[in-house]
């Protein structure tokens, strides 16, 4: 042998190559009869079970250097091995024993895994949105540039935690088959390359690799929470919504609000709002549908989505729009009603434990009342440049001599504004019971009976203030019994 040496070694094997060259020609034979080298034996010391190799080489000239290598596998990891090699000439000649001694790699770090790259390729069942996220699972296909020169045999598996934190325990760990692994929370995965040391797989550091899912979110946004305010014609939604609904187990996961949607039964097409809130954080959207009907019932309906595609559960609410003969004004928000009584109720709330609100007439109005309309508090109407035209149903129960449509029993009942207030009834328009009335700012009470009875054993007062009251007819009397007014407005009214 000319030379001798282990060209590679991993955990469980050895290789080694050599060169030979024919010796001298033997006694008796003349210099240039070299028969030639035609293989050379390898054969591992003290080994049982493991037995030589025979490599076959070939020459062109008898004189001529071959080489030939050869591989031990199924060793012992951090061992040597000494292996003896003889040349065999092509007349059965053998050369002297040449011994080569080399030892296995250690774990991790065997070479067969040097360099190997492990990489993931992430697929989302349902396709991510613009903003990167889905609410389906993940396949995670894993691939590696490893190569098993060595012939020992090797695993590609993989293990899925939680989180980065979480490390994967040895019950974790699975073989990987070449199909893609469904992730079906976000989570960290790991992959890792094991070599066949004597079939008892080992791991190489050389041969990890980490990867991590973040962008699922199967979690709905809570469903919306909205106010609205109404006009005869209008209705406009302001509506507050954030991922993540509370009976859901997965917090953290939640990819935020992306847009809120709005529609209205019988109104048109949904309206998309888009908004810009990261996990839980709350989004906010109004949306107005014009152009609607007076007096129609209406179905809103608000949801919002989430950056991942979920929706929120669905609130449906009926409104009927009113018909928009009052208005009162609550706290800036104007609101219409088409009763008297109606707005009366909400006008004295308005105005607290005394009242205080105004009622305001929004276009000619004619109503007839089945029973007289008490007043107990304060309150206004602002004619608004309008005629409410008031009067009686056929089956009006409180008609009794000199009663009114309008009782007036506590409190200050004004009538304001450029507007008419109307009656044709039999009976008084108003009558008061211990309250006072007001009739100021060029108002016109027109009526064919009494306008207004000061009733006898009630401390009522009447002031009139740039106002008018026209009475027509046989009961042509507009002030009655017990009561004050101003003496420079009787001869306007008496």
């Amino acid at each position: 042998l000319t030379e001798g040496k282990v060209t590679k070694k991993t955990t469980n094997s050895i290789t080694v190559s050599v060169k030979a060259k024919d010796g001298d020609p033997i006694a008796g034979t003349k210099p240039g009869e070299q028969s030639g080298i035609t293989k050379i034996r390898f054969e591992l010391t003290g080994q049982s079970g493991i037995g030589p190799q025979e490599k076959p080489v070939t020459f062109t000239k008898a004189s001529d250097t071959v080489q030939a290598e050869c591989t031990f596998t199924g060793l012992t990891q951090t061992t040597n091995y000494t292996i003896t090699v003889k040349a065999i000439d092509k007349a059965g000649n053998e050369s002297n024993a040449a011994t080569i001694t080399g030892e296995t790699g250690t774990v991790p770090g065997g070479e067969d895994l040097k360099g190997a790259a492990i990489t993931f390729v992430y697929t989302p069942r349902t396709p991510a949105t613009e903003a990167g996220w889905t609410n389906n699972s993940v396949d995670v296909t894993i691939t590696s540039t490893y190569t098993d020169a060595a012939q020992g045999g090797y695993k590609l598996q993989y293990a899925i935690t939680d989180s980065a934190t979480t490390q994967p325990q040895a019950a974790d760990w699975k073989d990987y088959n070449g199909t893609s692994v469904e992730m079906k929370t976000n989570g960290t995965i790991y992959a890792r390359l094991r070599e066949n040391i004597s079939s008892g797989y080992q791991v190489g550091t050389k041969a990890t690799a980490t990867g991590n899912v973040s962008n699922i979110d199967k979690i709905k946004p809570e469903k919306p929470t909205y106010v609205t305010e109404i006009t005869p014609t209008s209705i406009t939604i302001t509506a507050k919504a954030k991922d993540g609904a509370a009976t859901q187990a997965q917090p953290g996961e939640e990819s935020g609000v992306a847009k809120i949607i709005f529609a209205l039964q019988g109104a048109g097409e949904p309206q998309e709002k888009p908004v810009t809130a990261n996990k839980t954080e709350q989004a906010s959207a109004n949306c107005t549908f014009s152009a609607l009907n007076e007096s129609t019932e209406y179905t809103i309906i608000v949801k919002a989505v989430d950056k991942a595609g979920n929706e929120s559960d669905v609130d449906n609410t009926k409104i009927v729009l009113a018909k928009a003969n009052y208005s009162i004004i609550n706290n800036g928000k104007k609101t219409y009603y088409e009763k008297l009584s109606e707005a009366y109720t909400e006008a004295v709330s308005n105005g607290g434990e005394t009242g205080g609100g105004t009622i305001v007439v929004e276009k000619d109005v004619t109503e007839e009342f089945a029973t007289s309309f008490e007043i107990a508090k304060t309150i206004q109407i602002d004619t608004n440049n309008k005629t409410l035209n008031i009067g009686a149903t056929d089956d009006f129960q409180n008609f009794v001599d000199r009663e009114g449509l309008i009782l007036i029993n506590s409190g200050t009942f004004t009538i304001k504004g450029s507007g008419n207030i109307a009656c044709e009834e039999s009976n008084s328009l108003m009558t008061a019971y211990g309250g006072n009335i007001k009739i100021e700012g060029a108002a016109n009470i027109q009526t064919t009976s009494h306008a207004v009875i000061l009733q006898d054993g009630y401390n009522s007062n009447l002031t009139i203030t740039d106002a008018t009251i026209n009475v027509s007819g046989a009961r042509s009397t507009s002030l009655a019994r017990d009561g004050k007014c101003d003496d420079n407005k009787l001869e306007n009214i008496c």
